[in-house]
């Protein structure tokens, strides 16, 4: 039963030293920029590299503009759980997209 709990633990203690490294700053930087070459050169998808530093700034500053979005009601969720819904109240007023268009990085419109 020792041998075992050694076991759990040793197994444990790895799993954390793991999900901690995957966090700090650096290799968070380093595993986006590892998709974004894949992207690029292995399924050439249309996302570049250059959107690197952009990225690791959002997921850098994502607790805190996510809570301001959401103090702001420009994102909604019924609870902790559900789903978010965008709330561009503006933009939905005057017919348009809020997520730009792939090929030209503009917002759509939805009048035909």
């Amino acid at each position: 039963m020792i041998d075992w709990v050694d076991y759990v633990l040793e197994i444990c203690q790895d799993q954390v030293a793991f999900m901690s490294g995957m966090f700090r700053l650096g290799n968070v930087e380093r595993g986006i920029a590892a998709c974004l070459v894949h992207e690029e050169q292995v399924r050439r998808s249309g996302v570049r590299l250059a959107a690197l530093r952009p990225l690791h700034y959002l997921f850098v500053t994502a607790g805190s503009l996510l809570r301001a979005l959401l103090e702001r009601r420009l994102l909604a969720s019924d609870t902790p759980r559900e789903p978010v819904q965008h709330r561009i109240a503006l933009l939905e007023k005057l017919g348009l997209d809020p997520l730009p268009d792939r090929r030209t990085g503009l917002a759509n419109s939805r009048r035909e």
